[in-house]
């Protein structure tokens, strides 16, 4: 039975990965398109015939100790719009077990790929494919197909951008009243704002809500944002913060959460972060009175780091000048790696703990409401008690205070006084 490895990682790393060191006999680059025609020519016992295996797209093969490329990868709009959707997948229980789970999420796919695709830390430029636009009409297809089976309230709009958001949720609300979920880059919020705000008058004419799930900001730090690749700047991030809070006195009265509920992109800690770069991070977060936009796991959010990435040549200079150090890898591939600056590492593990026990008392909550409230006021302590931190001097010198500004998140009470 031949191995057969995909998904990002896999299509991202099989350039880098020296055949011996990993088991397999093919890679599908990219998205699945070629899998199909791949589990067909296996069946017919072809999986050796590089004549039967060459039309298909991101296929990669090993030939002795050689990795060879069959065709490049390409996205295919039909094999989207003609696939039907298994809409029951497995849970792992908390005893091992596994049980039937069906999905209550419904993707609904407005693009693929990333029209940017230049963040040095992410691994969509890893692969080198074009993006492919579905037009509304075509999504909102994808996503009947998915109610159909399964009657689901929520939709994930998988895009990078807002544009044309208006058109998807006019389509989608023709089939069924719906939360959908959307992300964006804050650029694409600030270029293609009137598309969202029609989408919001359009969405509360319904019985369900439009969710802003995220946008990745990452940093307020121009320096830390060039470093990531990411295209934007301090002064984008903030006008992006200000045309979401202008949208707050759009939402209908039965938006579902009763308020808008933000898992914005932040990434505290990077390996180019310093002492003097957090302190920053932290003091604009507390100057714009942003804990209604990062989440408590979200504030002591550590930069993943792909092995392969563009980024890891920059990370591997701060290696050579002992500013981070590498420890290992994870299981999934991505790096794990610590400040050299013992302090700095311990302020990251401390503001760990403290989420920790917050996410615990998550479970306490009775309704969405309270945990909406319960987050804005921890990430709001959070971000509090690590300002005071820095201002009262101790951390910059070198000494560690953390006890004394950042205390366990059980002392946080609840249920939250929010509504």
């Amino acid at each position: 039975m031949p191995l057969i490895l995909g998904g990002y990682d896999a299509g991202a790393r099989v350039k880098h990965v020296a055949p011996a060191d990993l088991p397999y006999d093919y890679v599908i680059v990219g998205t699945p398109e070629g899998l199909a025609d791949l589990l067909k020519a296996v069946e017919e016992g072809k999986e050796k015939d590089v004549k039967a295996l060459k039309d298909i797209p991101g296929l990669v093969y090993k030939k002795g100790t050689e990795i060879k490329l069959v065709n490049p990868p390409k996205w295919n709009k039909k094999f989207y719009l003609e696939i039907e959707p298994d809409v029951e997948g497995k849970r792992i229980e908390p005893d091992g077990s596994v049980t039937r789970a069906r999905m209550d999420v419904i993707p609904v796919l407005y693009n693929v790929g990333c029209h940017y695709g230049k963040c040095k830390f992410c691994v969509e430029p890893m692969i080198d494919m074009p993006v492919i636009k579905f037009t509304p009409e075509e999504a909102a297809d994808i996503f009947r197909k998915f109610y159909e089976k399964t009657q689901a309230e929520v939709v994930s709009v998988i895009s990078q951008t807002v544009h044309g958001l208006d058109s998807l949720c006019e389509e989608i609300l023709k089939q069924g009243d719906v939360m959908m979920r959307v992300t964006s880059r804050a650029n694409d919020l600030l270029r293609y704002y009137q598309d969202l705000l029609q989408a919001i008058d359009m969405v509360g004419k319904h019985d369900r809500a439009l969710i802003l799930g995220c946008v990745g900001m990452e940093s307020f730090d121009d320096g830390i944002l060039k470093w990531l690749g990411k295209g934007t700047t301090r002064e984008i991030n903030l006008k992006a913060v200000e045309k979401i809070r202008e949208t707050y006195d759009k939402w209908n009265d039965n938006f579902i959460y009763q308020q808008p509920i933000s898992q914005h992109g932040l990434i505290p800690f990077t390996p180019f972060s310093t002492r003097e770069s957090v302190y920053q991070e932290f003091k604009t977060l507390k100057k714009h009175k942003l804990w209604d936009f990062f989440s408590p796991s979200v504030m002591v959010n550590k930069l993943m780091l792909y092995p392969h990435s563009p980024l890891m040549e920059d990370v591997a200079k701060l290696c050579d000048s002992g500013a981070v150090e590498l420890i290992g890898q994870y299981e999934w591939g991505g790096a794990a790696w610590k400040y050299a600056d013992d302090v700095l590492e311990k302020l990251g593990i401390k503001l760990c703990d403290v989420v920790e026990e917050y996410e615990r008392n998550l479970d306490e909550l009775e309704t969405m409401g309270q945990a909406v409230g319960y987050s804005f006021e921890v990430s709001e302590r959070i971000i509090n008690g690590v300002n005071r931190i820095f201002d009262d001097g101790s951390l910059l010198s070198g000494h560690d205070t953390f006890e004394k500004f950042l205390p366990p998140a059980s002392t946080f009470y609840l249920p939250s006084p929010y509504p």
